[in-house]
């Protein structure tokens, strides 16, 4: 009898020990998702008991241990949370919405409930938020998961890369010599690298399509409209009048799905019945390029692969019937006035500062009760936790009266000069 026993209890320890092999397979299911996962193959695997949501959470995590490191797509990163909402997915049963189990990259400058906002600045390490921002409040309700905060431009300040430093240098995945622009490159980074399916970010002048460009990703800067501006709550200002939050996706269908369930509308069923675009004109400008202004004393030189693929849409838009009217300019009319604008809004704090007083007291109002920081002055505490260039902003929007008039006609660019 006890050589039978042995055995039996070697066995049965192992059984103790040793995860279910219907696990190990579901890990490795959703591991080999993972690399370029799409919402329907997350959708369909979870329906179709291949992986849990618990699987391909842990898998994602396993995957940003693995490949953050050489991209700081991502200033931090919840584990815990992360894995507690995707066991109570399970737990629940079915599909809990559109974005059902979807990992999702959150720009480190939107709120979500119990983790810093800090929008890589040292300054803002304490500011744990107390509530969702509105974008991921959308996001939850829809069934995604977030992943982790993204890395940025710290406090949003640069376009063309994203460099903050909580977060270091974010690198561009397709070729890690290259920037992955900004301010939103750590959402960018992070849905292109696979270490994450979906990514949020802002737009403020190019923030998100900038991103978009530099990894291949799918996105659109939303419409200056009040259904766009609601998505606003819960995000750090950088310059109200034009700040949109935004998605970024690998693929039109990620895209589609994405948009409807955050912003409530059927832009899906929209985009997809165009067939023939034949009540649109377009107007192609074709050195748009050689005419835009790095400066006013410099200009831009193009990529010729940039200008192919650009004359190659307006080719397939006009294939789908558009009327595509092209025309150049003569490399001073437009520069000229581009030029205006920019040495308006650099030269004329007021300009490029104008409404933030009173957005960003209304953001940190969001804190009164919990928070480090009551009001724009009280930043002042921790000023050199910020970079050169935000605290002369900062500085500057404290100085300015309580009951400032936003959206002053003579700081707005299409009225300048």
């Amino acid at each position: 009898m006890r050589t039978l026993m042995l055995p039996m209890l070697i066995l049965l320890a192992a059984c103790w020990v040793l995860p279910a092999s219907g696990s190990i397979d579901g890990r490795k299911a959703a591991a080999g998702l993972l690399a370029n996962a799409s919402i329907s193959g997350i959708l369909s695997g979870i329906r179709d008991g291949r992986f849990t949501c618990e699987d391909l959470i842990s898998e994602q995590l396993r995957r940003i241990d693995a490949y953050n490191a050489s991209l700081a797509a991502f200033i931090s990163v919840d584990k815990e949370a992360a894995m507690a909402a995707a066991k109570a997915k399970d737990s629940q049963g079915g599909l809990s919405g559109a974005l059902h189990c979807v990992p999702v990259a959150v720009k480190d400058n939107a709120d979500v409930k119990g983790v810093p906002t800090t929008s890589g600045a040292p300054a803002l390490r304490t500011m744990t938020a107390a509530s969702d921002s509105a974008v991921v409040a959308r996001i939850r309700a829809a069934g995604g998961i977030v992943i982790g905060k993204a890395n940025m431009a710290e406090m949003s300040d640069s376009g063309t890369s994203s460099v903050s430093t909580l977060g270091g240098v974010c690198a561009n995945p397709w070729d890690k010599r290259r920037s992955c622009l900004g301010s939103s490159g750590g959402s960018g980074a992070a849905v292109a690298a696979g270490l994450a399916v979906l990514g949020v970010g802002t737009d403020t002048e190019g923030s998100v399509i900038g991103p978009c460009t530099a990894s291949g990703l799918v996105c659109i800067r939303p419409t200056q409209n009040a259904q766009f501006e609601a998505m606003r709550e819960g995000v750090y200002p950088a310059f109200q009048r034009q700040d949109l939050v935004g998605l970024m996706a690998r693929s039109r269908g990620d895209y589609l799905t994405a948009h409807d369930a955050v912003y409530g509308s059927n832009f899906s069923q929209t985009i997809s019945g165009v067939t023939q675009l034949n009540k649109m004109t377009i107007r192609f400008l074709d050195n748009f390029y050689e005419s835009f202004p790095i400066s006013t004393t410099e200009s831009y030189s193009p990529d010729p692969e940039m200008v192919r693929l650009h004359n190659r849409a307006a080719e397939r838009l006009a294939g789908l019937g558009a009327t595509i009217q092209r025309y150049r300019t003569n490399g001073t009319d437009l520069g000229a006035k581009l030029g205006v604008i920019f040495q308006a809004t650099s030269t004329k704090p007021r300009c490029s500062n104008s409404c933030m007083k009173k957005s960003l007291n209304d953001y940190l109002r969001r804190y009164s009760a919990t928070g480090p920081f009551r009001n724009a002055s009280d930043l002042q505490r921790v000023i050199s936790g910020f970079p050169i260039s935000y605290q002369e902003k900062l500085n500057f929007t404290i100085s300015q009266p309580d009951d400032e008039v936003c959206g002053a006609a003579a700081c707005d660019p299409y009225n300048i000069g």
